[in-house]
């Protein structure tokens, strides 16, 4: 998360200076002619982004049905759990989600057996009561990272995990709407068949079956019908 400033600007000067808007009662919105610089910095004549003729208008809230997130990395050592995800802040439609609105929630899959993962309050730093749910904005730099960067997960039973599902709900515009859960295989049917020595000796497979060259890229492989992690 980074902070920005917005100021005036006068393009023949090219000096910073005050933005004049106009407020209009009727819009609830505010306008102005006045060039405006977004900057990463205060005081700044460095632009992030520049704008005439502007408008700032209240934000709506909407309802809406966020995309669905994505497990992007998933590391086991022995029950303690690191996962990488993407959970998009747009809806199905193309737009914005409040952030202080938006969970995720993960699913584990042990041989047909589906139930929401809980995160048992007091093993977590920053979890006090048992949750099946984590805000999009938890950051406390140890065992999350904001929007799901780094996740880290404790259980006991991961050995027998055939897959870890993840749902992103939103809870905006005064209703409540949930994602499709997307899947990450741990145990597949594929990797089954490749343990079983149904294909070659020595050859490299990935998480969901597929023969990878011998320097895949960083993640979790099979060979030889065991797993080893490619960094």
């Amino acid at each position: 998360v980074y902070d920005f400033w917005f100021n005036g600007y006068d393009n023949n000067t090219r000096q910073l200076k005050d933005a004049v808007f106009a407020y209009d009662g009727e819009k609830d919105e505010f306008t102005t002619d006045d060039w405006i610089r977004i900057t990463t910095a205060q005081n700044s004549v460095e632009s992030y982004a520049i704008y005439v003729n502007s408008t700032i208008a209240k934000v709506k809230e909407m309802p809406g049905t966020p995309q669905t997130p994505t497990i992007l990395s998933y590391d086991d050592d022995e029950g303690i759990i690191w996962i990488e995800l993407d959970v998009p802040i747009i809806d199905t439609e193309g737009n914005g989600l409040s952030t202080d609105k938006l969970f995720y929630k993960f699913y584990t899959d042990i041989e047909g057996d589906i139930n929401p993962f809980v995160f048992v309050g007091g093993e977590y730093e920053s979890i006090e009561e048992d949750t099946e749910e984590i805000p999009y904005n938890l950051d406390d730099n140890t065992e999350f990272l904001r929007g799901g960067e780094i996740v880290i997960l404790y259980a006991y039973d991961s050995d027998e995990w055939n897959r870890i599902g993840i749902q992103s709900i939103y809870r905006g515009g005064g209703e409540e709407h949930a994602s499709e859960i997307n899947w990450y295989n741990i145990k597949p049917t594929a990797i089954s068949a490749v343990k079983a020595g149904q294909t070659g000796q020595g050859a490299t497979y990935d998480l969901q079956g597929r023969k990878v060259g011998d320097n895949p890229a960083p993640g979790i492989y099979i060979r030889d019908g065991k797993k080893f992690i490619a960094r």
